[in-house]
């Protein structure tokens, strides 16, 4: 297994899918690949007209904390020393 997709949502697994991953890649001297996908699905709002939208706030809050999971991401990945890119 040379290849490694980890789907990056920062959630309460994702520590452990993560270590697994490492651990996986350093065995096989293989390459993880982030994926980072957040669903809006779960965030629209539907107004009483029928119209739906994400408010401006929370798509802010949802930008912010992805790049934050991508900072901390990255800054473990350059102590591990393993190739691995990042798709969002």
């Amino acid at each position: 297994m040379k290849s490694i997709l980890l789907y990056a949502d920062g959630g309460a697994a994702f520590e452990s899918r993560f270590q697994v991953a490492l651990d996986l890649a350093r065995s096989q001297s293989g390459h993880i690949t982030f994926l980072q996908a957040t669903p809006l699905s779960g965030f629209i709002v539907m107004d009483p007209m029928g119209g739906s939208y994400v408010p401006a706030s929370m798509l802010e809050q949802l930008r912010a904390d992805e790049d934050k999971l991508r900072t901390q991401v990255e800054a473990r990945m350059k102590v591990e020393g393993m190739p691995w890119d990042w798709t969002a």
